[in-house]
């Protein structure tokens, strides 16, 4: 795996949190939906490496659906 699960030294991720939920603030779900997957799509080409991308897909893909029930009980 070449995804980078540590943050770097000096990330805030309360501040990246608050920066992402303001996104989509103010728009409805449709909206900022959208503007979350533009987000992606512009960090996908950034990053530039499939593995790296794999990685991170399969890792969102195995994490708990909101509720608390998991897409492999579903």
């Amino acid at each position: 795996m070449k995804l980078k699960l540590d943050p770097p030294e000096g990330f805030r991720p309360d501040e990246i949190y608050a920066k992402l939920e303001q996104l989509g603030a103010g728009k409805d779900d449709r909206d900022a939906r959208q503007a979350m997957a533009a987000l992606v799509l512009l960090l996908i080409n950034h990053v530039g490496d499939e593995e790296v991308l794999d990685d991170a897909l399969e890792i969102v893909g195995r994490l708990p659906r909101a509720g608390g029930a998991s897409r492999a009980t579903r």
